[in-house]
């Protein structure tokens, strides 16, 4: 196993009331998420995930706010016919470390959900007091358009943002989500051609985040336990 960031917290008990406390005692209690699967390989799913909590670290989030990752849990993805290879924490750790890493600043927690999407996770959050869902994110095309997959869990949060991919990738349950529009909740950002990053996007054709070093490279995040 790895090194974990003083920041990052494995949060392995899908039972909601503890979750629930967990959050209330790690966190100030503003939340923001985003969630998935995380099957796909490392080099695929950590410069997106870095990188739209960058854009909310730098325009969104409050001082003392903090970043929380669902993660379908083996349950889910047994349940969905979709088992992987590598175990919950395994699939979580290629998000959730580089996340920390890079947001040191931040508390990170890791959450998982045996139900195939994290609305019963997320409706639980906000109806807890002292718990505020404050922005949900999600890449790679849910939420974009009139008859898209939606956000699951979008409407217990305040704000919602859809990331897309530069290509025509589909993420994981993208066919197995339901399609509405929710034009009216979600805000479309472009992080490939956007220019807030202090006047450069944030990522580059490849995926790669434009904010961390050239030479940076996501085994960087990863340091064994000795």
């Amino acid at each position: 196993m790895y090194l974990l960031p003083r920041n990052l917290h494995i949060i392995e008990d899908t039972d909601k009331t503890e979750i629930i406390e967990q959050v209330k005692t790690l966190t100030n209690g503003f939340l923001h998420a985003t969630n998935g699967a995380y099957g796909a390989p490392l080099d695929v799913v950590w410069g997106t995930t870095v990188t739209g909590f960058r854009f909310l670290n730098d325009h969104i989030v409050g001082i003392q706010d903090a970043f929380m990752i669902a993660v379908n849990s083996d349950q889910s993805m047994n349940a969905a016919g979709k088992p992987t290879p590598e175990t919950q924490i395994e699939r979580a750790m290629k998000v959730a470390l580089p996340v920390a890493a890079t947001h040191q600043g931040r508390q990170v927690l890791v959450t998982f959900y045996d139900e195939q999407t994290p609305t019963e996770l997320y409706n639980a959050l906000a109806d807890a007091e002292g718990i505020t869902p404050a922005t949900l994110h999600k890449w790679g095309g849910f939420g974009i358009g009139e008859n898209a997959p939606v956000i699951e869990g979008a409407e217990s949060f305040e704000r919602v943002y859809a990331f897309p991919f530069y290509n025509k990738d589909k993420p994981a349950f993208w066919d197995d989500t339901k399609t509405g529009n929710q034009s009216d909740i979600v805000e479309v950002v472009d992080l490939h051609r956007t220019t807030k990053n202090e006047g450069k996007a944030y990522l580059d054709v490849n995926n790669r985040p434009l904010f961390l070093r050239p030479d940076t490279k996501p085994q960087d995040f990863f340091i064994p336990k000795p």
